[in-house]
């Protein structure tokens, strides 16, 4: 699953759940009707007032009473409704006490990321029936016109692929921890790059111009880009380099 962002509407995750919870609601999906912005809102917007959102709010909040269930780690209930009422928000609808006391109460245990609590915090203080609501959540489109999102929030350093709600943070802190050390491993010459590659920077061809890799000569089998990056890498290769020379 990917993700551009930490906000709500914002991730691969909840556009799968919104086509789920669109469907539920009677929406045809495979004609493109959707809960989030669509191209009707007044049509759905109505539809959901007369009992719809009434309904899917009683479905998920009984099934979110229950223990959690291990088969429920994709779009659990109570993540759902979450969602659900942040479309109706989006939409304008007319939300019951019962359910903004639910979201009041649950948007901060379900796993939404920093900015998607930041959005349903300030819709709740702020939110009037009847006025749709905007999040001002980016696509994917926006953020990459943007210059992507930001770099403290990446995964992987370079990428657009941010945590999202379905990993969460402890995920995306352990990926991010192996890139960094990765990234200290390389720079530090102590990185293993396959056999075909520069030994120490992992380039393809020679810096010299020749174009092939040039053989370590003293094992016949580590390859270099150039004298500079054999000096580097001789350090952690001698040991090995030795053992090679020895079979040979």
């Amino acid at each position: 699953m990917g993700a551009w962002g930490l906000g709500l509407f914002q991730s691969d995750y909840d556009f799968d759940l919104i086509s789920e919870l669109s469907a539920e609601a009677g929406l045809d999906v495979m004609g493109d009707e959707t809960l989030y912005r669509p191209d009707n809102p007044e049509k759905i917007r109505t539809m959901l007032n007369n009992g719809v959102l009434a309904q899917l709010f009683v479905k998920y909040a009984a099934a979110a009473a229950q223990p959690a269930k291990a088969s429920e780690w994709w779009g659990p209930p109570a993540y759902r409704l979450v969602l659900l009422g942040a479309l109706a928000m989006q939409l304008g609808c007319i939300i019951s006490s019962e359910y903004k006391q639910y979201l009041t109460d649950n948007y901060r245990k379900v796993g939404l990321m920093r900015d998607s609590l930041v959005q349903m915090s300030e819709a709740l203080a702020s939110y009037v029936d009847g006025v749709p609501h905007d999040f001002h959540s980016k696509s994917l489109i926006e953020v990459y016109d943007s210059g992507g999102p930001p770099e403290e929030d990446c995964i992987f350093p370079g990428m657009m692929n941010v945590p999202s709600p379905e990993t969460g943070m402890g995920w995306a802190n352990m990926l991010r921890g192996l890139a960094q050390d990765l990234m200290k491993k390389r720079a530090s010459g102590d990185f293993d790059y396959a056999d075909n590659l520069c030994g120490n920077c992992g380039a393809k061809e020679a810096k010299d111009g020749d174009g092939a890799l040039k053989k370590c000569g003293g094992c016949k089998k580590k390859l270099y880009c150039g004298v500079e990056c054999q000096k580097v890498h001789w350090k952690k290769h001698k040991i090995i380099c030795k053992d090679n020379a020895k079979k040979t």
